[in-house]
Order: C-alpha cells, then structure tokens, then sequence
C-alpha cells in the first residue's frame, strides 16, 4: 500500500515488528539486551525547568527535540533541531525551556547509554 511516498506495514501479527508509542517515557532495546552492541531508542519528556547533569557518553548519541524546547549550556534547540554527541564529548547540562521539552534519543550502541 502507498501512501505519499510512505509505506504502509501492519504490524498485527508480522512476526519481527512491534509497536510502541511515544509517551515521554519509553525506551526500546534494537537487538537482545544483552547484546553491548545493540541500538538504544529512548523516548523522555522533561518538565519545564528540568535538568539532566552535564557528563559525556562512550559511543554515538543523537537527541531529536519532538515538542518544547531545551537549552544545553548556552544554546537553545526548538522542535525539530537535533542534537549530535560524539563519542567522549562533554555536554552541558540540559535544561527543559518553559513548556518542557518532548526528545526522540538514539544510542548507536549500549555504551552510550549513561551521561
């Protein structure tokens, strides 16, 4: 089935697909948990005025801002800005703007799990 360039899978009963939805509070392991290579996908929201500390991660790690805004040290992202973090890079602390912030976070492997 087309639609508008997109396809269309049902995923009722096809075995290897699942559906999730984004909440603010999900996460999904892309491969078996143990597995240290496997992809992360993390779904957070953050209140207004929320933080997370400022710390570094051991593998690729990208943040898309879904809704709201955030600042990470002096630089602020609204939605549709995207956020790349190379392996031991620092990041500032990050900071939900005034109506929270909605991110889509993808970990290219487990060691990028902790900040």
């Amino acid at each position: 089935m087309e639609n508008g360039s997109r396809q269309v899978v049902p995923v009722d009963a096809t075995p290897g697909l699942q559906k999730g939805h984004l909440d603010g509070n999900a996460w999904w392991d892309l491969g078996d948990p143990g597995d240290p290579e496997r992809g992360i996908v993390f779904d957070r929201k953050l209140a207004a005025g929320a933080t997370l500390p400022s710390g570094s991660v051991d593998d690729w790690r990208g943040a898309l801002v879904l809704d709201g805004s955030m600042t990470v040290g002096d630089t602020e992202f609204v939605k549709g800005d995207v956020l790349l973090v190379e392996p031991a890079a620092k990041v500032p602390e990050i900071t939900g703007g005034a109506g929270g912030v909605h991110l889509l976070e993808l970990a290219r492997t487990a060691a990028a799990l902790t900040r």
